[in-house]
């Protein structure tokens, strides 16, 4: 019985005691963090796929550019449209693009393959 006693003691005194000496370096005045990650200006990407789009491309637009995000970036993906769309894309923005790479229409399985 005295040794119930003794490991509730021991435990109960020894932990808190553990736990108050790990917890001294907290007071005292060092910046743990590095806080530098919240201040610089995080950008993203949209990825918008394109086949035959040619009648909802303009809404698209209207809506991408009612967006006030200082760092965005809208790659738009033709799949071997068979209309207007990638014209419609380069009169709207005036796109430079800057690499095209441009296939015939293909299944999801098959695309899913190429980019493996």
């Amino acid at each position: 019985m005295d040794l119930v006693y003794f490991s509730i003691f021991f435990l109960c005194t020894v932990f808190p005691i553990f736990h108050m000496i790990n917890a001294i370096p907290i007071f005292q005045k060092k910046n743990y963090f590095d806080w530098k990650w919240r201040t610089q200006k995080k950008g993203f990407s949209i990825l918008i796929p394109c086949y035959n789009e040619q009648s909802i491309l303009e809404t698209t637009l209207n809506g991408l550019l009612k967006n006030r995000y200082p760092e965005m970036e809208v790659i738009f993906i033709n799949d071997g449209s068979t209309d207007e769309t990638l014209y419609m894309l380069g009169e709207l923005l005036e796109l430079i693009p800057v690499c095209i790479w441009q296939n015939k229409n293909t299944q999801f399985g098959n695309r899913k393959v190429q980019t493996y």
